[in-house]
Parts: C-alpha cells; structure tokens; sequence
C-alpha cells in the first residue's frame, strides 16, 4: 500500500511539474506510468528468474521469449496509448 501511494504521490508530482490541463492528457500520462511500473515488474530478477529454465521453444530459449513477448506486448500496450492523441 505504501508504494502505491508514492506511485500516485509521484505521479501527481509529475503532472504539476508537466502543466498537464487536459483530462485526457493526465489519463494518458497515468497509463503510460502503468506500462512503465508493471514493465519493471515484469523485467526485475526474480520475474525474469522464472523464466531462466532449460525450455526451449524451437531452437529459442525461454528466457528470450519471454522477454521478447513482455517487450512485444509494451509496444503495442504504448501504441495503442497513443493511437487516441
């Protein structure tokens, strides 16, 4: 609970400091905030450490599928974002 309120705390910093007026801006600002937070999830050692097994899909190993996918999934989360502005 504590991270979340400095999540929002730091947000709202972010918007002041950024003069955002417009309700769809902030509701932009606050997504992309979401992709970065959860991409920092996703990609900190103990996530990635799950996927560091011996799998291999094809000749691919499963750690890099599973960054590629999560890094795939940013991008079109972030397009489809910035589709609407």
């Amino acid at each position: 609970m504590l991270c979340l309120r400095m999540v929002k705390q730091y947000l709202y910093e972010v918007l002041l400091s950024l003069k955002i007026k417009s309700f769809s801006m902030k509701k932009i600002a606050q997504k992309v905030l979401f992709v970065f937070v959860f991409l920092l999830f996703i990609f900190n050692f103990p996530m990635v450490s799950t996927a560091n097994e011996a799998l291999v899909f094809g000749f691919v190993p499963a750690i890099v599928v599973y960054i590629f996918s999560f890094w795939l999934l940013a991008v079109i989360a972030l397009w489809l974002i910035f589709r609407k502005v």
